[in-house]
């Protein structure tokens, strides 16, 4: 004889009330605002630094992005060590110098609608002198309003090469290729 069948209990779907505090229940909130990025740089003391700024997805409206330089490192950059700093919105036709330009404290720009990439640059001028003052750093915080709320920021490097030594093009982490896996025998 068979043993008997029991149903299955019907599972009831949960509610609101029953979700874990900040789930999300319906429909969640589809956040398509773009976050910024920015690059990093090196150059020699006397050159210009650029850095590429560009959106995580298109808007079709403009975007805000605040800039803050603040220097960074063990020999952080010092506010002598910088000429000027220019930016571009429509891809390096025109250059306008940040009035008033103060190492920590943030500029705006603002990002044309409907593109993500090759429109907006920051040029750091830095300084030529005779002091010997070894490789200078400085971090380059980008904002859109977005990550102005969220507390986050993309986030670029710029280093000023002042010891000789050469500027090492940045590289893709070496590929390490897979281990093999050696089936177990009889006698493990």
């Amino acid at each position: 004889t068979n043993p008997p069948v029991t149903p299955p209990v019907p599972v009831t779907p949960p509610t609101a009330t029953d979700l874990p505090p900040g789930t999300p229940s319906g429909n969640p909130v589809n956040d398509d605002r773009p976050t910024a990025l920015v690059n990093s740089d090196s150059k020699y003391e006397g050159n210009q630094l650029i850095h590429d700024i560009g959106l995580s997805n298109a808007s079709e409206t403009t975007t805000s992005i605040a800039v803050t330089i603040t220097p960074t490192g063990a020999n952080a950059i010092d506010a002598a060590d910088i000429e000027a700093v220019l930016y571009t919105t429509d891809g390096g036709a025109t250059w306008t110098t940040v009035p008033g330009f103060a190492l920590g404290t943030a500029f705006n720009v603002t990002h044309p609608a409907n593109e993500t990439a090759g429109q907006v640059q920051v040029r750091v001028v830095s300084k030529q002198d005779s002091v010997l003052e070894g490789s200078e750093t400085y971090q380059i915080s980008v904002q859109t309003p977005k990550q102005v709320a969220d507390s986050s920021s993309g986030t670029g490097i710029g280093t000023i090469v002042d010891d000789g030594s050469s500027i090492t093009p940045p590289t893709n982490p070496p590929v390490t290729p897979p281990v093999p896996v050696t089936p177990p025998t009889a006698t493990d």
